[in-house]
């Protein structure tokens, strides 16, 4: 999974710091989460998403896959 939360929390203009204060998620967390060392849970998921006004799949970068099905 490719994050861009670094580009959604400038584009609010949070620090890591701000970032945590508003999720509760210590900042430490957040910078391995931005340096792609490890992906956050989805609950922490969907809590960054709504502070940073996202979506995951945005967050994430996430894109629907199709699939061919014969039926």
């Amino acid at each position: 999974m490719t994050s861009n939360l670094r580009h959604y929390r400038e584009k609010r203009n949070y620090s890591q710091n701000k970032l945590s204060e508003l999720t509760g998620i210590p900042q430490t967390t957040i910078s391995e989460w931005e340096k792609s060392t490890g992906d956050p849970p989805v609950s922490k998921a969907f809590l960054l998403a709504e502070v940073l006004g996202t979506t995951i799949d945005k967050l994430f970068d996430l894109k629907p896959s199709i699939t061919n099905h014969k039926e």
